[in-house]
């Protein structure tokens, strides 16, 4: 597949619905509620949602003090987006839903984020989303989730599975949420 939008924005591999992953996080308000209505928004848009288990987190790249983190990843099978500019478009609509402005600081606390951490086996570089996330391999907040519903899963780009990126983050470990 490719598609180009401008000199930037490219789409190369292949995308099928089951191959939508988003990761869900906030740490404003009720965090754990927050990411709870993102999980049943998701959802209700997607019939053959998996998802992980909640995890909590201290908070990456934001000022000291902020409060932890609650995130989960998902995947969803049979989606209604056509690609995946119409999916952000979406995802940032809940977001606002949700309180979260549209103008944001990257260090900033959030009622909830959603970012799409992969688009099939797409590569995407598109100017408002790129996949797979481009911050996501080093982030156990991340991969932690995503191994729990996908650990045999190879990120394109990668040779190595979603468990054993996993392994190499052991360090960074998570608390889960019961």
């Amino acid at each position: 597949m490719k598609q180009e939008r401008g000199s930037r924005d490219v789409t190369t591999g292949s995308a099928r619905p089951t191959d939508l992953f988003v990761g869900v996080g906030s740490n404003l308000g009720d965090a754990t509620a927050n990411v709870r209505w993102a999980l049943g928004q998701l959802g209700a848009r997607s019939p053959g949602m998996r998802q992980s288990s909640l995890w909590r987190s201290s908070p990456v790249g934001l000022p000291e003090g902020a409060p932890d983190f609650v995130n989960a990843v998902v995947a969803l099978d049979g989606h209604p987006w056509a690609d995946p500019g119409d999916c952000l478009r979406s995802l940032q609509a809940l977001e606002a839903e949700r309180g979260r402005p549209r103008e944001h600081d990257r260090g900033q606390s959030r009622t909830l984020d959603l970012d799409i951490l992969l688009w099939g086996t797409a590569t995407v570089a598109l100017s408002t989303v790129s996949t797979p996330h481009p911050r996501m391999l080093g982030r156990a907040f991340v991969m932690m989730p995503l191994a729990e519903i996908a650990p045999d899963l190879i990120v394109p780009g990668q040779s190595a599975t979603v468990a054993q990126i996993c392994a190499r983050l052991a360090g960074e470990v998570p608390v889960r949420i019961a």
